[in-house]
């Protein structure tokens, strides 16, 4: 993965891709993803593509752990590994537990965690797989727990990706907090990225969105545990074929097209949680979305220590660099931000210009 220009100038930090003046595109497989024709479905079910995507990660790895929140990807990748019987090592849960007023509050968005992700880890009764409930929050207590700080200090934010919200610190430091007796060739499973499904008047399209890659704090690779994206390219392209039929049906059944295609467009999330995710333990709570990418709700209770030094360093971090790239903060607590992803090249579902 990596940036480049229009004059093929490549920059590998998304941070400098995105400071800089010249636009910046994401380069993603381009290569792989260029020679495939994607106006062809697999001829293969979903269900079977998330089953064979599970054998071949249990296969490649001694040991596979889930971090699971209790929303729609985490919970498919959980439900595909038990219900082909594919042995899970390890369940992560993740959270500022301690800092919730009471057990089962939404405040730090552990909402899900309470209310969806426990209750059907309780349903399942793994008897043979480790449930870790790790609170990040515990190691707030002195900044230089975290390496981007250690070794970086105030310039943490060039490297952490483009997640910002302190819990990411701990992200990036999975192994340090969560691995260091295992030695094993580890497989953390992320549903990193799911389908970009794009429509306009005369073109059906997909690409990859740079943000979702550069999530969890820029974890990658850490000595031998290594962050695998469940939804690799199979998977992607069956989804979208899925979704672009559904479109061409409710079609047929609209007479007006602008009318159905902006029904879609406001309902695409309850169209794609229901047809491509397929869930047998139903989501019966989801907490809020945080609305930016700087100060996440999972770090809320940070706004009550402003004087603690976890906060000052990721306060002077944000101040120092977050300017350079993004207009990041009006003062010390009104944050306001979006999520500024760069994208790869589009990659057609009709053809280039193709109406349905």
């Amino acid at each position: 993965m990596f940036f480049y220009n229009i004059d093929k100038d490549i920059i590998d930090n998304y941070y400098d891709a995105f400071a800089h003046h010249d636009i910046f595109y994401f380069y993603y497989f381009d290569k792989e993803f260029s020679s495939i024709n994607w106006t062809i479905d697999s001829e293969k079910s979903l269900s079977d593509l998330y089953r064979q995507r599970a054998e071949q990660i249990r296969n490649d790895y001694e040991y596979v752990i889930i971090p699971y929140s209790g929303g729609y990807k985490s919970s498919l990748i959980l439900e595909t590994f038990y219900y082909n019987n594919i042995h899970i090592d390890e369940i992560l849960l993740v959270g500022a537990f301690s800092q919730d007023s009471f057990i089962g509050s939404d405040e730090n968005h552990n909402g899900e965690i309470y209310k969806q992700a426990i209750p059907t880890l309780n349903n399942l009764n793994l008897k043979n797989t480790k449930i870790t409930q790790a609170d990040y929050s515990q190691y707030f207590n002195d900044p230089n727990n975290f390496s981007l700080i250690k070794n970086y200090g105030t310039e943490w934010i060039k490297h952490i990706g483009l997640y910002y919200s302190p819990h990411n610190l701990f992200w990036h430091d999975l192994k340090k907090f969560i691995g260091q007796n295992n030695d094993k060739k580890t497989a953390v499973v992320f549903g990193t990225t799911a389908q970009v499904f794009q429509i306009t008047d005369n073109s059906v399209y997909t690409y990859f969105p740079s943000d979702v890659f550069y999530n969890f704090g820029n974890f990658q690779v850490d000595e031998n545990f290594n962050r695998i994206n469940f939804f690799e390219f199979d998977i992607i392209r069956k989804q979208l074929h899925i979704i672009l039929n559904f479109v061409k049906n409710a079609f047929l059944i609209e007479k007006n097209n602008t009318v159905a295609l902006n029904s879609f467009r406001h309902q695409y999330s309850k169209i794609t949680n229901k047809f491509i995710y397929q869930l047998r333990n139903p989501i019966i709570y989801q907490s809020k979305k945080s609305s930016n990418n700087i100060l996440s709700r999972r770090d809320a209770f940070l706004t009550n220590k402003i004087n603690d030094d976890i906060y000052k360093v990721y306060r002077d971090g944000i101040k120092t660099y977050g300017n350079k790239a993004h207009t990041f903060l009006r003062n010390e607590l009104n944050f306001y931000s979006t999520t500024s992803s760069l994208k790869t090249r589009k990659y057609f579902l009709l053809g280039e210009e193709n109406v349905i």
